[in-house]
């Protein structure tokens, strides 16, 4: 049995990558969420799930999780993030914890003898763009979100580098699909046409790719 570690499981992508992973009866889910999480619905049916494990624990609690997990994690997949819309994103503070409670829950997975990290960071890690964007291209973040999402990403590969760890940091662009937010751009506009209501957008001088998940 693989014992995978998963915060931020209620999370768009987290309902969509719980749903692959239980396809599998060899993995065994300890799915991480906030103590007062919204997503009631959500969680009830992740909960109905075999061979899944819930652990209500904030992320400024990441710091004592082993007083919750006390088996050796196989893999840590790290979705959970606050404040990851306007205006949030600019809050310093806000970000600057994030990054500060994910390295405090890196840390404790390490010390339970995880040995694969895959942490989702974000396209604002490369900033604005007037080009197709590549993996290879330099990292410009102009918001606190973007900033520390990086920060994140140097310091996991820098702190564990010589650890005999599985590192990986994916750069997620914009998803949409059923369970997105009803507020996001694609989602927004679906809704909006399948009522026959007028779109309000710009003057379509932008060129962006949106994945479906």
């Amino acid at each position: 049995m693989k014992n995978i570690v998963i915060t931020g499981a209620t999370s768009f992508i987290g309902i969509h990558l719980i749903r692959e992973l239980t396809k599998d009866n060899n993995n065994k889910l300890h799915i991480i969420v906030r103590e007062n999480n919204k997503k009631k619905e959500k969680l009830k049916k992740i909960e109905k799930e075999k061979n899944i494990d819930v652990y209500k624990i904030d992320m400024d609690e990441y710091f004592k999780i082993k007083e919750y997990i006390n088996f050796k994690p196989d893999i840590l997949i790290h979705l959970s993030w606050n404040g990851i819309r306007k205006p949030q994103r600019d809050d310093e503070i806000l970000q600057e914890n994030n990054y500060l409670n994910s390295i405090d829950l890196f840390e404790n997975m390490v010390e339970l003898g995880c040995k694969k990290i895959i942490n989702i960071g974000s396209q604002a890690e490369y900033g604005i763009s007037d080009k197709t964007i590549s993996e290879d291209d330099e990292t410009s973040p102009n918001t606190w979100y973007g900033i520390y999402k990086l920060k994140l990403c140097n310091e996991m590969f820098n702190r564990f580098k010589e650890k005999d760890l599985n590192l990986y940091h994916i750069r997620v662009f914009s998803i949409y699909g059923i369970g997105d937010d009803d507020n996001t751009l694609i989602m927004s506009s679906i809704k909006k046409l399948k009522q026959n209501m007028d779109l309000e957008l710009t003057e379509s001088s932008q060129n962006w790719n949106f994945f479906k998940c």
